[in-house]
């Protein structure tokens, strides 16, 4: 039998300059943004409540190739949502994006814990620049 291949539910993926300084990697740099479709919180705060729900994104579902192909990815990418964690096709576009020596941030509701991997010093280093977590007091539980 054969191994279905997984999806993301893609809400947008644009090209712009970040305005945000994310610890790392200044404000003002180009940047690939890749939003996906869902979360498991309903904040009232959140700035993009269209991408809250588990309906199909604007986009719709696309595997990591597709969105490799697709799409003019930048040297900076940044994932968010929705709630990036809650997909399980995310880690594969991670670590695609960690092969293409992409510099990743997530930004995340802190609801799920990234893997352990994520924290390692390789990934690190050439990954994953910041995390935000949109709900501060998850970040305690959080024990690397």
């Amino acid at each position: 039998m054969e191994e279905k291949e997984l999806k993301l539910n893609i809400e947008s993926i644009f090209n712009s300059i970040d305005g945000e300084y994310n610890g790392l990697i200044g404000a003002g740099e180009l940047t690939t943004f890749i939003r996906v479709h869902g979360c498991n919180l309903q904040c009232t705060y959140c700035d993009t409540e269209y991408a809250q729900d588990m309906n199909p994104g604007t986009i719709g579902f696309l595997t990591v190739d597709e969105i490799i192909k697709r799409y003019n990815i930048l040297p900076k990418v940044t994932i968010t949502g929705g709630e990036p964690f809650i997909h399980p096709a995310i880690h594969p576009l991670i670590e695609k994006l960690v092969e293409m020596n992409c510099q990743v941030s997530i930004e995340t509701n802190g609801c799920i814990r990234p893997p352990q991997k994520y924290f390692t010093d390789s990934f690190l280093r050439h990954m994953i620049t910041f995390v935000q977590i949109s709900n501060f007091r998850l970040v305690e539980k959080w024990s690397l």
